[in-house]
């Protein structure tokens, strides 16, 4: 499944949709960073930046361990490898992407109740 942005498919990964990206590549002051919202869920949940550009992961790794992937559903138009490593301990993580593609993540404890989002990363 996927949904469309200006004729371009976007794969549905870790519930989202293209109307749900919250561009962050604009500006140079922009914030990139992904912090937890209430207990199971992050803010942003899917972000747009520009390849080049760093997200940084903001939270208690110890109680919303970041795995890069998805937790359920299909894994269909994830690009491979993902930067994104996994955190087990800390509070920051921040992560370089080099390269135009969809990065998606989750929570390790929470993602099957939706603490899951992607970076999409673009050209």
């Amino acid at each position: 499944d996927a949904s469309n942005d200006s004729g371009v498919a976007v794969p549905l990964l870790n519930d989202c949709r293209a109307a749900d990206y919250e561009d962050r590549g604009a500006g140079v002051d922009t914030d990139r960073v992904v912090r937890p919202r209430g207990t199971t869920g992050y803010t942003p949940r899917c972000v747009i930046i520009q390849a080049g550009q760093s997200v940084t992961f903001e939270m208690n790794f110890a109680t919303h361990p970041l795995v890069p992937g998805v937790p359920h559903g299909s894994t269909s138009g994830a690009t491979v490898p993902n930067p994104i490593a996994r955190q087990n301990s800390g509070m920051t993580h921040t992560v370089a992407f080099p390269n135009a593609g969809y990065y998606p993540f989750y929570c390790n404890t929470h993602g099957h109740v939706g603490m899951a989002g992607v970076v999409r990363v673009m050209p």
